[in-house]
């Protein structure tokens, strides 16, 4: 049973991770559309701070979903 529960739990934080590579992903490539759409500086500085705002809420919210999988998975185990 502790094997099967481990097994899951790597299972669900891989899957996880690579959801999260691939919609980051996907987003690095609009936003690299967007520069080279950029005419004037203050459309590049705009595209950018939009780009790390989002990245950084992003990146954060990805943190606590795999801390919930963790945090589920340890709790299973015990």
């Amino acid at each position: 049973m502790m094997r099967q529960t481990a097994l899951k739990a790597w299972c669900d934080i891989g899957t996880e991770a690579l959801q999260f590579v691939s919609s980051r992903m996907e987003k690095d490539i609009q936003t690299q559309k967007a520069l080279l759409g950029c005419k004037r500086l203050e459309d590049l500085q705009k595209v950018q701070a939009e780009f790390y705002s989002k990245a950084l809420e992003d990146y954060n919210a990805e943190a606590t979903r795999m801390m919930e999988l963790m945090t589920a998975a340890t709790a299973q185990a015990t």
